[in-house]
């Protein structure tokens, strides 16, 4: 992980490839909570990592399985602010989402494997807004919309390339007004709050403005 200020300017780093305490293999999501402490959803090694904010290794949660609290290739953390630092976790290849209080207790969990409402299939990433929760799933390509306590409550997007479908997506984010943000390979699509499709930038290729293979977006 390398730590930038807003102008780019190069200021830290922390981890190098391994499984030992402090190592990461193939990360893949950060969240950071409260106090400043970074969580990194540390996919190959099937577990959640927490580091200060100078990057100095504290603990870690998860290990490799599908039981309760267990792991397999989670792609994203989001720690929640609004609720006593609890932690979610996109449990990618178990199919779910796995929420963890600020200890890294166990709490709960939602999703199985399908492509019904409610159900995941490789759940990329997972964030709050207001009092939902928003799944990104990359193999049914679609944002899933659940209430705080993991029920279904709406869904948008469907595998293709036209407007408002997606091809493996990886991120979503929100800006202030509840707009929502999906990076989607090559183009990242822009829906109003109730998932209807606004706009989108695109353009496939390594010029400026252009995209290839995106794997992640933040509103500041």
């Amino acid at each position: 992980v390398q730590k930038f200020d807003t102008n780019g300017n190069f200021i830290l780093k922390f981890g190098t490839n391994g499984n030992l305490d402090g190592e990461l293999f193939t990360p893949v999501g950060i969240s950071l909570d409260s106090a400043g402490n970074i969580f990194i959803a540390d996919s190959n090694n099937s577990r959640i990592q927490k580091f200060n904010s100078s990057g100095v290794y504290i603990s870690q949660f998860g290990i490799n399985g599908s039981a309760n609290g267990e792991l397999t290739s989670p792609n994203a953390v989001f720690v929640d602010k609004l609720s006593n630092d609890d932690i979610y976790v996109a449990d990618t290849q178990n199919h779910r989402v796995q929420k963890f209080s600020s200890s890294t207790s166990y709490i709960s969990q939602f999703g199985t494997l399908g492509s019904g409402d409610g159900q995941m299939n490789q759940p990329k990433d997972i964030i709050r807004n207001g009092s939902y929760l928003y799944v990104l799933e990359d193999s049914n390509n679609r944002v899933q919309k659940f209430d705080l306590n993991g029920d279904f409550v709406s869904k948008f997007g469907s595998f293709g390339s036209s407007e408002g479908q997606f091809y493996q997506p990886e991120q979503i984010a929100f800006n202030s007004t509840g707009d929502i943000f999906v990076s989607d390979v090559n183009r990242v699509q822009r829906f109003d709050s109730n998932g209807a499709y606004v706009s989108e930038l695109q353009g496939a290729g390594t010029g400026p403005g252009q995209f290839q293979d995106i794997a992640g977006i933040y509103i500041d």
